[in-house]
């Protein structure tokens, strides 16, 4: 704990969040949660503990404020205790669409039974099985046969259960019988450490007027309350800092989320001699699809922007097309130095330019 402060370690389990890097309460190394996310605390307990006293555990919130990566960081420290046990981590999206595989080749009971025997299910963006009866059912029987197993379900979505529309009236009692927990973007504590840290990772020396200023304690509040918007801020500092410019706070204006957009495809797309054009058209050619998701990942990392947002700017893409694309450049990076100096340039580039 750090003045009030408490933090999940980062280290990369045998499945890594997907949604990462844009967390909104996070850091290279460990999550770092306020005294604003203090009911995380129970959640942690509960996947540490031999006799969890809630399931399911549910995670809602707006998107960009890290629903998945704390999800999948419960799931890493779960299987810490765990390391024999087995792990289903999925989507909405994808259960929906293995189920409607399943009724067409006929072995709806096999997707029943792996489901059914993990020993711990994580499902993500639960929102998205609204309209989707067939799978709220499925998933439903699937919570009644984990839990009388004592087999713990973690699930993320962005408003209750209750509140969450087209979603079914059982489906709905089922997750209300666990603990849920809402998850907001940081307060200014829990900022100022992110913030230290982001400056440490981009080698930043920080003023107190300018921490003031991205904190959000100083005269002109700064907009940026989560970690794409605090990495975005710090991205700009470090390029007015390069090029001998004062830094200035966006206030309380965010970000034009198209502007951004624009600005990300146009840099890469330069990066890779290619058109704007042909990173949202629809060719597969190899350095085609490296650009492509090279961008979808500053998107995703240099903003707050959903999936289906970033899917939409790129030729109207899935947005599991867009997580795929997020969670390969994130493992690429991990493992390539050049591909993550790249990606580091290349994110300085755009905002320097937005800047300009």
């Amino acid at each position: 704990m750090i003045s009030g402060l408490f933090s999940i370690p980062m280290k990369p389990a045998s499945a890594a969040p997907p949604k990462a890097l844009a967390a909104a309460s996070r850091s290279e190394s460990r999550f770092v949660l306020g005294p604003e996310n203090a009911l995380v605390r129970e959640l942690v307990r509960a996947v540490t503990s031999t006799s969890p006293a809630y399931n399911p555990l549910v995670i809602y919130g707006a998107s960009g404020v890290g629903k998945t990566t704390l999800a999948h960081l419960l799931a890493d420290q779960w299987q810490q205790v765990h390391a024999d046990k087995s792990i289903i981590r999925t989507t909405a999206a994808d259960l929906a669409r293995a189920l409607a595989h399943a009724a067409e080749t006929n072995s709806v009971a096999d997707l029943r039974t792996r489901h059914q025997r993990c020993d711990l299910l994580l499902i993500d963006d639960l929102h998205h099985l609204a309209d989707r009866p067939a799978a709220q059912q499925f998933l439903t029987t699937t919570i009644d046969a984990l839990v009388r197993r004592g087999v713990l379900v973690i699930a993320t979505l962005r408003q209750l259960p209750v509140e969450t529309g087209a979603l079914l009236p059982m489906l709905a009692s089922r997750l209300h019988a666990g603990l849920i927990v809402p998850l907001v973007p940081p307060a200014a504590l829990a900022r100022q450490e992110i913030v230290r840290e982001l400056a440490a990772q981009l080698d930043i020396r920080l003023t107190d007027d300018i921490t003031a200023q991205l904190v959000g304690t100083g005269r002109r509040r700064s907009a940026a309350t989560t970690v794409p918007q605090l990495r975005h801020a710090m991205m700009q500092l470090a390029s007015a800092t390069a090029h001998g410019r004062p830094y200035e706070s966006q206030g309380d204006n965010e970000p034009d989320l198209k502007a951004v957009f624009r600005q990300i495809t146009t840099t890469v797309a330069r990066h890779f001699q290619l058109t704007s054009a042909e990173l949202k058209g629809k060719s597969r050619r190899q350095h085609v699809v490296e650009a492509r998701s090279t961008a979808m990942h500053l998107c995703r990392t240099l903003t707050d922007a959903s999936l289906a947002e970033i899917g939409r700017h790129f030729g109207n893409r899935d947005h599991t097309t867009v997580l795929h694309a997020c969670q390969k450049m994130q493992a690429l990076a991990r493992h390539e130095p050049s591909l993550a100096r790249t990606l580091d340039q290349l994110a300085t580039q755009v905002t320097t330019e937005e800047r300009a």
